[in-house]
């Protein structure tokens, strides 16, 4: 099996506990699958279950044991999270549009505590 790495541009919907914190962010979703497909479709349920609505797919591409070792620590630690849990994810945050001063708070998410979209 393969790490697929997705990259879309998301924003919080108002279930999710970061609605009117940031303005959206851009979400690394790494994703142990066997295939393209598939990966795609536990990435996107991921988002949707942290309360996230998708705008676009940023960038994708595939990662081997090889070529990870290639890439800085913190994408490696997701890669390994990957191979151990099946998915890892990381959401970069950008402020609200109305805020003028241009912090942004990150944190990690935790997993979610909800009912699961059923695939």
């Amino acid at each position: 099996m393969d790490v697929y790495v997705f990259v879309y541009k998301v924003i919080p919907t108002k279930g999710s506990a970061e609605y009117g914190k940031v303005g959206g962010a851009s979400a690394d979703v790494w994703v142990l699958e066997s295939n393209r497909e598939q990966a795609e479709i536990k990435a996107k349920s991921y988002i949707i279950d942290l309360r996230w609505d998708i705008l676009e797919l940023k960038r994708e591409l595939v990662l081997n044991d090889k070529q990870i070792l290639r890439y800085r620590e913190d994408a490696q630690a997701n890669y390994y999270q990957a191979k151990k849990n099946g998915i890892s994810a990381f959401f970069a945050a950008f402020p609200p549009e109305d805020r003028e001063d241009g912090v942004v708070e990150i944190w990690s998410l935790d997993k979610p505590q909800i009912n699961k979209t059923k695939h």
